[in-house]
């Protein structure tokens, strides 16, 4: 009888033996897996955030109340903007720069070579309804029309700024104060009147 007792709590005395092993005798693997996972994987199990609003408005700095303009008028601004660019930096080269001083534009997008400062790229992106900025000074920057008032912007006048989607500062503003800087070191002379917009 104590025989046959014995013989039927084998497999409980089985299993109460693995139950007392520790976890790494049960899953050698185990131990060396948690050696190589990173503490902070459970991140990766945290819910991520999507979203579809435009890089400019995620920014801390970038303007609160830029409203969304049609691809019209985005077109209608940004081709004034950058002539008027265009037609200031060509008086910028003409009277101030050196012989290798030059500015180009083309299909949209403007080219200022002033060597040996680096070339300032400035083009637009239909797309994103956005003017970007390549300066060999303060780096790349992208920037969106922001309509001085919610009357204009009703009116369809659209007088306003282009605002930097990184900090805030005008587009205007950024590439007028380099340009001095530069006249600064060149020793240029103090009359030009700048860039044409804010």
């Amino acid at each position: 009888m104590l025989s046959r007792t014995s013989h039927a709590l084998g497999p409980l005395r089985s299993l109460s033996r693995a139950l007392s092993r520790p976890a790494a005798a049960l899953h050698p693997t185990s131990s060396a897996h948690a050696l190589r996972t990173p503490a902070f994987s459970h991140l990766s199990s945290l819910p991520r955030s999507f979203s579809s609003t435009p890089l400019c408005r995620q920014q801390p700095h970038a303007p609160q109340s830029t409203p969304t303009i049609s691809q019209d008028l985005y077109d209608e601004v940004a081709d004034r903007d950058m002539e008027t660019l265009h037609e200031n930096l060509e008086i910028f080269c003409e009277q101030y720069g050196k012989d290798d001083w030059e500015v180009e534009y083309s299909s949209g997008v403007l080219n200022l070579t002033l060597p040996p400062y680096g070339t300032y790229v400035l083009n637009k992106q239909p797309p994103n309804l956005q003017i970007w900025l390549s300066s060999p000074l303060s780096g790349p920057n992208r920037f969106e029309f922001q309509p001085a008032s919610v009357e204009e912007e009703e009116e369809g006048v659209w007088e306003g700024v282009w605002v930097s989607c990184r900090d805030g500062e005008r587009l205007g503003g950024i590439v007028e104060r380099e340009l001095r800087g530069i006249l600064k070191e060149v020793e240029g002379p103090e009359g030009w009147e700048g860039v044409g917009m804010k």
